[in-house]
């Protein structure tokens, strides 16, 4: 209870915590089935939180996704809580780069460490180009 207080958690999350602290696999399952039926344990409400959380920290939409992916939500689910979140990811972005560098620069190798360091984020080209257009 104490680790879905702080935060919520995937399934895969909060088994993987509970299997480090030496629970057998049927007392993890039966943890698992209990919170998911108290509705502490809801997939679709941890994506968005965690979307929300990781975009404010700014991150883009690919690195979200490649995250979530990682701790174990479905595919199907990942896409649809982006499509559905009120994320701007343009706003977001833009924040991004005025934290970073102030300004997107003119000057050829330095605006292609700042594309890398942005992809890196999980912004993809379109995105980054739709700015620089701006």
């Amino acid at each position: 209870m104490r680790l879905l207080a702080r935060r919520d958690h995937s399934h895969q999350e909060l088994a993987n915590k509970l299997r480090q602290r030496r629970f057998s696999s049927s007392d993890i399952a039966t943890v698992l089935d209990k919170c998911a039926e108290h509705g502490w344990l809801d997939e679709p409400r941890f994506c968005d939180s965690y979307i929300r959380r990781r975009s404010q920290q700014g991150y883009g939409p690919q690195r979200i996704r490649a995250e979530l992916i990682q701790r174990g939500i479905d595919k199907t689910l990942i896409s649809d809580a982006l499509k559905q979140c009120s994320v701007d990811w343009q706003l977001v972005l833009s924040d991004c780069i005025q934290r970073r560098f102030d300004s997107l620069s003119a000057q050829r190798e330095e605006r292609a460490k700042q594309l890398r360091f942005l992809l890196y984020r999980g912004f993809n080209h379109d995105l980054i180009q739709q700015l620089g257009d701006n």
